[in-house]
């Protein structure tokens, strides 16, 4: 799995964390042929 560097001076906000998860999962549903339904 993806690990990105955390920089001492560009820490992750949980907002970019959440966006960088849902790639993922989406990715991964890409990945293993299943449709991923994000949630509004």
């Amino acid at each position: 799995m993806y690990t990105p560097q955390l920089s001492e001076n560009e820490h992750w906000t949980d907002e970019k964390i959440k966006l960088r998860t849902e790639e993922l999962i989406e990715d991964f549903c890409n990945y293993i042929d299943i449709i991923y339904y994000k949630e509004n």
